[in-house]
Formats: structure tokens, C-alpha cells, sequence
């Protein structure tokens, strides 16, 4: 999925491309029309104009080269660029997932796809809400997933991890850990981790 700030990415990256390509488009269509005069001079006073109109359409074609060069540099490369973000961010978030994949669930036998779907458009919103990459979010998804915790309480437990990664500025091991290991020692619910996580920060 794509997260707003890569949105707001590729919107900018788009803007300033088309912005540089018009530019270049512009420049050749001045030399286009010195040419044309080139040509009219030529129609007019014969064979002695006949070398600037050759210089003329040399300077065109050498233009167009250039801006020939300059969109793609402006325009086709930053668009590639951003596909290459678009695709790592993906892979890495796909990645993160098939993790997580791995440890949900206590019932190796059970179908938990919609229990997977659900938790992945859970995270994708908490990525956009708290400014932390998805695939690092879906981490900590799969920590306390690997903890036992499934469902409504995982989606609770990542949230209430990243509200203590953003308050009190922890990675996300060190609030994912501390979190666990104090559910585990207390038998604390999700809910109660609340209060704990403003506690850490």
C-alpha cells in the first residue's frame, strides 16, 4: 500500500517534472521559430542566408537533443525513482507481513485470513495516524503475535506500542519489549497497557 507521505512524494515529484519538461518544450519552441524566420530571410534574399538557415536547424536539432535529454532527466527519471520507492516500500511491507504470517495464531490448522486481512488495514491506518512505516508497525504486530496475542487485543497492543514509541521517543523493540514482558509478568490486558505506555514515555 501507499502511505500518505509517499503520496504526497509522488504528487510533488510530478509537479516539478511537468514543471521542468514544459520549460524545455518552451526552449524548442523558440528555435523552432528561428528557424522559420531563418527560412523566411532564405525565400527572400536567396542563397546568401542559406548557411544561417543551416546554422539555424542545427542549433533546432541541437535543442531538441537537449530537451530531448533534459525531459527525460526531469520527467522519466524521477518518475522511475518513485516507482522504485513505491516497490520497496511494498516488498518491505509484504515482507514484514509474510513474518507475521508465520507466528499468528495458536491453531496451526485454523484459518485466520480474515483475522490477517483485517490486522493489515489496521496497520496500514496506525502507519498513517502515528507517522511510522508500515513495515516496522506490521513488526511489532508480529512480536506480539509471536507473544500469542491475535485479534482485536493485537491490533490494541500495537497501538497502545506505538503511542509509547511516539510519546516517550522508544524504538520499536524497546517498547514492544517492555510492553510484553510486563503483560507476561502481570497478566495485564491490552487495554491496560495503556496507562503503561504513557508510564514509559
Amino acid at each position: 500500500m501507499v502511505t500518505g507521505k509517499l503520496e504526497t512524494y509522488l504528487n510533488i515529484t510530478i509537479r516539478v517534472a511537468k514543471a521542468n519538461a514544459e520549460a524545455q518544450l518552451r526552449q524548442f519552441q523558440g528555435t523552432w521559430k528561428q528557424v522559420q524566420r531563418s527560412l523566411n530571410s532564405s525565400g527572400a534574399t536567396g542563397a546568401g542566408s542559406i548557411g544561417g538557415v543551416n546554422r539555424s536547424i542545427a542549433t533546432m536539432i541541437s535543442s531538441m537533443r537537449s530537451a530531448g535529454y533534459a525531459m527525460t532527466a526531469t520527467f522519466t527519471a524521477p518518475i522511475v525513482l518513485a516507482g522504485k520507492k513505491v516497490y520497496d516500500f511494498t516488498q518491505a511491507n509484504e515482507k514484514a507481513f509474510a513474518e507475521l504470517q508465520k507466528v499468528y495464531g495458536s491453531n496451526p490448522f485454523a484459518n485466520y485470513s480474515k483475522d490477517l486481512d483485517a490486522l493489515r488495514k489496521n496497520f496500514e491506518a496506525l502507519s498513517n495516524e502515528y507517522g511510522i512505516q508500515q513495515s516496522e508497525v506490521i513488526g511489532v504486530g508480529a512480536a506480539w503475535a509471536q507473544a500469542g496475542v491475535q485479534g482485536a487485543a493485537l491490533a490494541q497492543s500495537v497501538d497502545t506500542t506505538l503511542k509509547a514509541m511516539v510519546i516517550g521517543g522508544l524504538s520499536a523493540t524497546q517498547a514492544t519489549d517492555a510492553l510484553i514482558a510486563i503483560q507476561a509478568q502481570y497478566g495485564a490486558s491490552s487495554s491496560d497497557l495503556v496507562p503503561v505506555s504513557i508510564w514509559l514515555a
